[in-house]
């Protein structure tokens, strides 16, 4: 194995284990230590491309992005496509027949299926990292080429028959690579404002919204029966050894749900006037007069089953230890607020809202462990709450400086459209280096040069065996308990907080 995607793998790993915890004298201190042996080597060996290198590149991009460095992250997962299409041309240069899955030998159909299987990987990174930030979309034209992945199954045993191309199409990773374009399609139109540019409303088939809630329902609907979202069936996903997978792109389809219907909700509704969006004297009521509460019901039915599905990762000791599904949690965080706050929204799923809400709070409290990111999802959320526990408790609508109120949830806080980060990469002046490790443990490795960047020191207790020791189950904390620390730590122990959710 190439020692770049050992330390690839440690970047990603560090994290979690102790001896390496202590040794940086911190989880995050750790990861970016490996990070650095990427960068200061793999760099300089851009044009002398490998796979391993490819995948090393997007582990290094995965690691940038929870870090809170998006824009390293996408220059990274760019490289890494980047380098995999010039792989790929070198390959093609030394055959004549230009397929990339050639049914042949069992150990020629896996080489091939790990380059297919690297190069969709580094195209669904690309598609996450550049949502909503007013990154260009890393897409060639080589990718129409490229085969879908085969099923776990054919994969996992070497299975190369006449099926073989057939079976990509109801793939486990064919289905999530179609969720993920989908849901870079949905984020772009959401975070560029494009609901403003519409000439038609919501209903009308000409939309925007239209296509894509459409294009939602065709997803769900061709889904096989055992990919179709159900207890039961996670059940057996789990014991198949598939729950997270099978719970990811799951979560990935309720995060693309909530922010399509999200982008018309009203921020700041009145209940005594008739439901309309945020456009209503502009388009008027629909002709359907359940329209809007269809909508509502996709909307928060959608957040309620991301927590569902967070909790059952979290209870099989599944969880899927990628940034977008702190985002997930992020976003159904805060619609899970809205309802348990506002709950004559929607009251057919309001029962359950507040307990939800505490829940994904919860889940976000305990991922700031790991990525760093989370931290300002986890903040944003808390200030959600606290904005509409205001307006609905003493009338106090959130306002800009100038006095506008704030009607979008873009305007309450950015990090619902944009993951929370905006610089390319923050703090690249205020870099330094970092110790070099003495005991051998990478012996075979070219020593990191470059810099390793300060991170707070309060992120040591970030090992899965601390993680074990604590209660991570989502109801732990309450929301209130939560709230309440973080209030006594902002105005002093004695604040007055008789009550955090209106009555």
């Amino acid at each position: 194995m190439d020692p770049v995607l050992c330390n690839a793998i440690l970047t990603l790993t560090a994290r979690f284990i102790p001896q390496l915890i202590e040794y940086h004298r911190g989880a995050q201190e750790a990861s970016e230590y490996y990070a650095n042996l990427i960068r200061s080597t793999l760099l300089l060996e851009a044009d002398n491309p490998t796979l391993e290198r490819v995948q090393a590149l997007l582990m290094l991009s995965l690691h940038e992005w929870g870090s809170l460095r998006g824009g390293r992250a996408w220059i990274y997962v760019g490289l890494a496509l980047q380098m995999g299409f010039l792989l790929r041309i070198i390959r093609r240069q030394g055959r004549k027949n230009l397929d990339d899955r050639i049914p042949g030998t069992p150990e020629e159909f896996l080489q091939s299926e790990c380059r297919i299987r690297s190069f969709w990987a580094c195209s669904m990174m690309a598609d996450f990292i550049s949502s909503g930030c007013d990154r260009v979309r890393l897409v060639h034209e080589e990718r129409v080429s490229i085969p879908l992945p085969v099923s776990e199954e054919r994969f996992l045993w070497c299975l190369v028959d006449d099926q073989t191309r057939m079976s990509a199409e109801d793939s486990e990773k064919g289905h999530l690579i179609k969720i993920v374009e989908l849901w870079s399609e949905i984020s772009r139109w959401v975070c560029g404002h494009k609901r403003e540019e519409e000439q038609s409303p919501p209903w009308s088939e000409d939309s925007t919204f239209f296509r894509l809630r459409q294009a939602l329902s065709d997803w769900a609907v061709a889904l096989p029966p055992k990919h179709r979202y159900n207890a039961s069936m996670f059940n057996a996903h789990a014991i198949a050894g598939y729950a997270a997978s099978y719970g990811f792109m799951h979560l990935v389809y309720c995060t693309a749900v909530i922010f399509l219907h999200r982008e018309y909700i009203q921020v700041l509704p009145d209940r005594s006037k008739p439901y309309w969006d945020r456009d209503g004297e502009k388009w008027g009521p629909p002709p359907d007069a359940a329209f809007w509460k269809k909508s509502l019901l996709d909307l928060f039915g959608a957040s309620k089953r991301a927590t569902d599905i967070l909790n059952k990762l979290w209870s099989l000791g599944a969880s899927v230890l990628t940034p977008f599904v702190g985002f997930s949690a992020f976003t159904a965080s805060g619609m899970n607020i809205y309802l348990a706050i506002l709950p004559w929204m929607c009251p057919e799923l309001s029962v359950d809202a507040r307990t939800y809400a505490e829940q994904t709070v919860n889940y976000l409290k305990n991922i700031m462990k790991i990525w760093p990111i989370a931290e300002k999802w986890y903040k944003s959320v808390l200030k959600l709450y606290n904005t509409y526990r205001l307006y609905v408790t003493e009338g106090v609508a959130p306002a800009s400086p100038e006095g506008d109120v704030l009607d979008t949830f873009e305007h309450l806080d950015s990090s619902f459209l944009n993951y929370g980060e905006f610089a390319i990469c923050p703090n690249d002046s205020g870099l330094s280096k970092g110790p070099q490790p003495t005991n051998g443990l990478l012996a075979n490795s070219t020593d990191a040069t470059g810099p390793v960047l300060q991170v707070s020191a309060s992120r040591n207790e970030t090992d899965l065996g601390e993680f074990a020791d604590e209660s991570l189950d989502p109801t732990h904390d309450s929301l209130e308990a939560i709230l309440s620390q973080i209030f006594r730590d902002e105005f002093g122990d004695g604040t007055d907080i008789a009550s955090f959710w209106p009555s």
